[in-house]
C-alpha cells in the first residue's frame, strides 16, 4: 500500500444518509448483540517469549478531537501528533462511550460498553472478574506497565489490573493526592525504561496525561495572544477548577469563547510537546521488536458550546469525539473515516500483537487499517447523571447516545436530539426525530442498553483522600 494513499469513506455535505430500512437493520443487529450479551475472557496461560511488537498506549485525558491541528484545531499547537499522524493510521470520527474517565478506560481495557463492565463514574472500581488488555499481554509473555498522571486510576479505580509496575513504584509523590505533570510522568517512563534495560521481552505499556483537563493557568505559548487581545476579564489570569465549572450555564462572549480556548490551546501544547519527548525516549530505547504507538483520549471537553463547560455528566459531539491514531512500522499511513469507538481498541492490539483474546462489545479495526472494510454498525454511549426534577437527591437517569448512519441520537430525559454530524459536528441545528418504524426499533435498542443486566461495580470506599482528588477534579 502507497503510503500516500488516503481513503475517506464519510460522504460529502450533501450526502444522502442510509435508508430508513437500512438503519434498522443495523439497530435490530446490535439489539441482537445486547441480547445475547455475556462475557468470557480468553487469554494466554503461558509466560513464553512473545513474538509481538511492543506497544505504548497514550491516553490523554480531556483531549476533544478538534484540538488537534488534523481535525482542525489551532495551526501550531499540536506539531508532534501533526508529524506523528502523517506517518500513521488516523481514524477521523473515533468516539468514546462515556465521558468520564474511570469509565471510559475501563471500557477501553474490557472492550466493553460502561453497562456491562459497571464502572459509570469515578468512583467505581472495575471488578476484577472482568479480564483486561494488561492481563492478556501480560499473561502472553509481555512486560506491562502503567504510568499516570492521576494516581488514582491505578489505586482506587482498578484499572492497574494486570500491570506489573505501575508509576507508585518508580518514584515518590510530592503530594499524593495531586497529578503529575506531563515532564514528570515522560520522567517516570525513563525510569522504567532504564530498570527493564537488560529484558529482551516486548512491553505494554500505558501513559496517562492529565494536561488538558482543567484547571488551566496561562502557558507561554499562548500568553502573548492573550494580552494583546482586548479581553480583560476573569479569564486573563487563567481558571482554577473552580473558576472554569463557574462558567457552566453562561452564554460566553466571543471573546470569552476565544481567550478560554486560547488557555486549553496551551495544555495541548504543553501536552504535544510532552509526547514529542515521550517517543523519542521510548523509540532511543526499544530493540528490534519494533514499536506499536497508539494515541487516544478518554473524552473530550466542552469550552462554552451549548453554554456549557466540562465533560463529566455531557454526551454532546465536543465530549464523545475523540483523537484516535494508530502507528505500526508495517502498516502505511491512512486516514479512515468510518465511526469507531474505543472500545475496539482492546480486539485491535490484541491482533496487532498477535495475540488472542476475547473482544467484548468491540471489534479489531485492523481490517480497516490494511484498507478493507468492516460491517457498519451502531455505536452507543451514556451517561450518568441526576435527573434534574429530582434535584440533587433525584434518581440517577441514564441518558443515552447513539451514532447510526452518520447522525447522533441524543436520548435525554427531557427528549430525543438528532443531529447529522456530517454538516452539523457542533451539533447546533436538531433533525426532525426518526420515521414510526426506526424511532421504534431506535427506542428499543436504547431501553435495552439502559437495561442491561450487569453485577454492579463496587464502589470505593471514598477515603478523604479520594474525595479531595475528585473535588480537586471538579467532579464533587
Amino acid at each position: 500500500m502507497s503510503p500516500s494513499v488516503s481513503r475517506r469513506r464519510s460522504q460529502a455535505s450533501g450526502a444522502v444518509h442510509p435508508e430508513p430500512l437500512r438503519s434498522t437493520v443495523l439497530l435490530a443487529a446490535l439489539l441482537a448483540t445486547l441480547l445475547a450479551a455475556s462475557y468470557t475472557a480468553s487469554c494466554a496461560d503461558t509466560r513464553a517469549m512473545p513474538s509481538g511488537p511492543s506497544v505504548v498506549l497514550i491516553v490523554v485525558d480531556t483531549l476533544r478531537a478538534d484540538a488537534l491541528e488534523i481535525h482542525g484545531g489551532t495551526p501550531g499547537v499540536s506539531p508532534h501528533l501533526a508529524a506523528l499522524a502523517e506517518r500513521s493510521v488516523v481514524f477521523d470520527r473515533a468516539f468514546t462511550p462515556i465521558g468520564t474517565t474511570n469509565p471510559a478506560h475501563a471500557s477501553l481495557f474490557t472492550g466493553l460498553y460502561p453497562k456491562r463492565h459497571g464502572v459509570q463514574w469515578n468512583g467505581d472500581r472495575l471488578d476484577d472478574r472482568f479480564s483486561t488488555l494488561a492481563e492478556v499481554f501480560r499473561d502472553a509473555g509481555y512486560d506491562t506497565a502503567a504510568i499516570s498522571s492521576w494516581p488514582r486510576l491505578t489505586r482506587h479505580g482498578g484499572l492497574g489490573q494486570g500491570f506489573e509496575v505501575t508509576q507508585q513504584e518508580l518514584g515518590p509523590w510530592r503530594d499524593r493526592a495531586r497529578r503529575r505533570s506531563a515532564e514528570e510522568v515522560v520522567e517516570l517512563v525513563d525510569v522504567w525504561m532504564s530498570r527493564r534495560r537488560d529484558s529482551t521481552r516486548p512491553f505494554l505499556l500505558w501513559v496517562h496525561l492529565n494536561e488538558p483537563h482543567s484547571p488551566y493557568p496561562v502557558r507561554p505559548t499562548v500568553s502573548s495572544a492573550i494580552e494583546e487581545s482586548s479581553y480583560d476579564g476573569s479569564l486573563r489570569d487563567g481558571a482554577t477548577v473552580e473558576e472554569f465549572y463557574a462558567l457552566e450555564g453562561r452564554r460566553l462572549d466571543p471573546e470569552e469563547r476565544s481567550v478560554l480556548r486560547a488557555l486549553y490551546d496551551g495544555a495541548v501544547s504543553a501536552m504535544d510537546d510532552a509526547v514529542g519527548q515521550l517517543l523519542r525516549r521510548l523509540r532511543a530505547g526499544e530493540g528490534s521488536t519494533g514499536l506499536v504507538v497508539v494515541l487516544t483520549a478518554d473524552h473530550g471537553q466542552l469550552l462554552g458550546e451549548h453554554d456549557e463547560v466540562g465533560h463529566g455528566w455531557k454526551i454532546w459531539n465536543q465530549v464523545m469525539h475523540v483523537p484516535l491514531i494508530v502507528n505500526h512500522p508495517d502498516i502505511d499511513p491512512l486516514r479512515i473515516s468510518d465511526p469507531v469507538g474505543l472500545i475496539d481498541l482492546r480486539a485491535t492490539l490484541v491482533e496487532l500483537a498477535g495475540l488472542t483474546a476475547d473482544g467484548g462489545d468491540g471489534r479489531s479495526l485492523v481490517p480497516l487499517m490494511n484498507g478493507s472494510s468492516l460491517e457498519e454498525r451502531p455505536l452507543l454511549g451514556q451517561v450518568r447523571r441526576v435527573a434534574e426534577v429530582g434535584g440533587e437527591n433525584g434518581e440517577l437517569a441514564d441518558n443515552v447516545w447513539a451514532l447510526v448512519g452518520g447522525r447522533s441520537h441524543h436520548f435525554r430525559h427531557d427528549g430525543l436530539l438528532v443531529f447529522d454530524l456530517e454538516v452539523d459536528p457542533g451539533e447546533e441545528q436538531p433533525l426532525p426525530p426518526p420515521e414510526e418504524r426506526e424511532m421504534r426499533v431506535l427506542t428499543e435498542m436504547v431501553e435495552r442498553y439502559r437495561r442491561l443486566a450487569t453485577t454492579e461495580a463496587p464502589a470505593d470506599a471514598i477515603a478523604e483522600e479520594l474525595r479531595r482528588e475528585l473535588e480537586d477534579l471538579g467532579y464533587l
